[in-house]
């Protein structure tokens, strides 16, 4: 069942939510903030939901508070996937070292898409 239909189902369902987010993320699409904005308010201690959030937070310019975000997520879940987002929030704001910090330590964790 897609995101979409759960939704319409089930409108305050919170795993709905947080997939919906996690698609429109993927895409970069413009909906996905408040998307992930509402998943948080769902889900307020799910490392991904936050996580995704983060991630829409950065691309809008507020890398402070989604490398905060991530910081947190990175601190409950150990998908290295995390640590590879906060390398491009890092990369975005300008701090290449800490950009190449994060991707170094995603690619020992092993997440190839993040070794050069």
């Amino acid at each position: 069942m897609s995101a979409r239909r759960a939704l319409a189902l089930a409108p305050t369902w919170g795993d709905a939510h947080r997939e919906e987010c996690r698609a429109l993320v993927a895409l970069d699409d413009p909906a996905a903030d408040a998307s992930c904005a509402t998943a948080v308010r769902a889900l307020p201690d799910d490392p991904a939901a936050v996580g995704l959030h983060a991630i829409t937070l950065g691309r809008a310019g507020d890398h402070d508070r989604a490398l905060e975000r991530l910081t947190w997520v990175i601190a409950r879940d150990a998908d290295p996937r995390w640590r590879a987002a906060r390398a491009d929030i890092h990369a975005l704001r300008g701090d290449t070292a800490a950009a190449t910090a994060d991707r170094r330590d995603a690619c020992a964790l092993g997440f190839r898409a993040a070794c050069p």
